[in-house]
């Protein structure tokens, strides 16, 4: 701590940190610097005072030594970042102008012969896995009674100081708090904006299966200024890449996708100030990259570009804009999903963003621009194999008007065969003289003429409606080029729409309670009907033949 005048008392306050309110004052005490001797370590015990109470309030032990500094040794220390704590004011500014040089997405899916060297197979662990990455730590879910735990579980770790980048994980168990396992991660040998999918080994014992994806860099050689950008020559490398001639170079790798992120433009605020802090998370099934933080703006640039490894050509595309709170948590924005066989290349355009489940439309726009490379050969290839897993899906939860819909949506199927199965039965009832007889001219015709060839001749038939229909859907479709003028026309629409949807929220309890009666009784009465289809079936096999 750096000394101005040492006949200025130096005063010492305690305080109870808090979490969510205000820190408690727990008392104070002065020293007189005067009355040490330089170079000399003297240890005090400091009685705690408090100008509005009497009680005792305890003691501090404080080790003390002063010595003298030049004006060079002055000047060398104010270089130097501050070492102690000048004042609380000083502190609280400091901390508030730390910015994480890059961020760390950790996917921490499962782990393999999780248990003690001398552990007994018959009384399994309840593991859980602890993350370091220099002052930022993270605690991982337990998973009770298991030697292979599937934690399946996402989050970001912050680095703020490009000199430690090393990821300490440790795997302990929950009943003895002892340490399983651990391992050290050096950070600095992956790739940036590039995810990496690995098993990693505990020492002494177990492996844990980890996604690592460092990406938000805000360095100026990670960020790429798209106004001077060209890439016709990488481009075309990558066309060449991926041209037909050379489809059984590398069957996996189906294409090559590049998304240039812009701006964001009339975002919410998320922050007392009516301003947010967003950034942008994309993701394209299990790879997960994201830009830097824009502070206290609601249309943030960020200008920068990602690529990504396709490998189906039949995923999506996901891009989602957070707030980001001062506890390194977010705050969802909006988002946008983008069919990979939808894209257009090279345009640059607005998509209007909407809530988590791409239903209802949210304020705000993000403008991108997207260009997708592949191979057409081994994206239909590629197509006859399994998707690839998503390790990170939310477990689904019950809800009523999903019940609902669904069982509503079922009754609708069901209705529709019972009335093609009716419309059938009066032909052969003979209910309509003219219908029976049309129905017995076209089964005579099919069975004197119909030939097996005809059966793809109608599936082309279908397939060339199909084109058609598209070729007449895009023409009628809204030009690209004028997408705001599009959502601003809306804006009323959308506005009306949020407020019906307000209105619709705020149901009573009385209501949602005939809600549920009245979903009961369809799946009641669709039971009834399924069960006396199936009697009705039943009886007429045992006495119709």
């Amino acid at each position: 701590m750096l000394v101005e005048d040492i006949s200025i008392p130096l005063i010492a306050q305690v305080y109870d940190w808090d979490r969510f309110c205000s820190d408690d004052f727990m008392g104070e005490a002065q020293i007189d610097l005067s009355k040490f001797r330089w170079f000399d370590t003297v240890e005090c015990d400091l009685s705690l005072i408090d100008p509005n109470e009497t009680a005792d309030l305890g003691q501090i032990t404080v080790n003390i030594v002063i010595s003298p500094l030049t004006v060079e040794e002055k000047d060398v220390f104010l270089q130097k970042s501050y070492r102690g704590v000048l004042s609380e004011a000083q502190r609280k500014r400091e901390k508030l102008v730390q910015v994480w040089k890059a961020v760390v997405n950790i996917l921490l899916i499962e782990g393999r012969n999780i248990q003690f060297d001398f552990c007994n197979t018959t009384n399994p662990l309840d593991p859980y896995c602890k993350f370091k990455i220099g002052q930022e730590k993270y605690k991982s879910k337990i998973c009770n009674r298991t030697s292979e735990p599937n934690w399946v579980e996402q989050f970001d770790m912050h680095i703020y100081d490009e000199t430690i980048e090393e990821l300490e994980i440790m795997c302990v168990d929950r009943k003895s708090n002892k340490t399983i396992g651990k391992t050290k991660i050096d950070l600095s040998r992956f790739e940036r904006d590039e995810t990496v999918q690995r098993w990693y080994d505990l020492d002494p014992i177990g492996s844990i299966l980890l996604l690592i994806t460092i990406s938000g860099r805000q360095s100026t050689h990670t960020v790429v200024d798209l106004s001077e950008f060209t890439q016709n020559d990488v481009r075309n490398a990558i066309i060449a890449k991926y041209d037909i001639p050379r489809t059984l170079s590398d069957m996996k790798d189906v294409g090559f996708l590049s998304v240039k992120v812009f701006r964001a433009d009339n975002l919410p605020s998320k922050d007392l100030g009516g301003k947010s802090d967003p950034f942008v998370v994309i993701e394209l099934v299990n790879t997960r990259l994201q830009t830097h933080t824009e502070y206290k703006t609601l249309a943030p640039q960020w200008n920068k570009l990602f690529t990504f490894m396709v490998k189906d050509i039949h995923t999506c595309l996901d891009v989602t804009v957070y707030d980001e709170d001062p506890n390194n948590k977010f705050e969802f924005i909006g988002r946008v999903s983008i069919p990979l066989l939808a894209i257009r290349n090279g345009e640059r355009r607005w998509y209007a963003l909407k809530d988590r489940k791409l239903t209802q439309r949210v304020k705000g726009e993000i403008l991108l621009e997207i260009d997708l490379i592949y191979n057409p050969i081994r994206a239909a290839l590629r197509t006859f194999n399994p998707k690839e897993k998503k390790y990170f899906v939310k477990n689904p939860k019950f809800k009523a008007a999903l019940f609902r819909a669904t069982v509503m949506q079922l009754k609708e199927f069901v209705m529709e065969i019972i009335s093609w199965k009716d419309y059938a039965q009066s032909c052969f009832n003979w209910h309509s003289t003219t219908r029976s007889i049309t129905a017995f001219v076209v089964y005579i015709f099919a069975v004197c003429y119909m030939e097996l060839y005809h059966v793809p001749l109608g599936l082309l038939f279908l397939l060339f409606r199909g084109y058609v229909y598209r070729r007449i859907s895009d023409n009628l479709r809204i030009p690209p080029d004028s997408p705001r003028i599009d959502l601003k026309i809306h804006k009323s629409d959308a506005n009306n729409k949020n407020v019906k949807k307000e209105a619709q929220n705020q149901s009573s309890l009385l209501e949602t309670i005939s809600s549920v009666q009245d979903t009961l009784t369809v799946v009641q009465t669709s039971l009834v009907f399924i069960t006396a289809l199936l009697d009705r079936i039943k009886k007429y096999a045992i006495y119709g033949s």
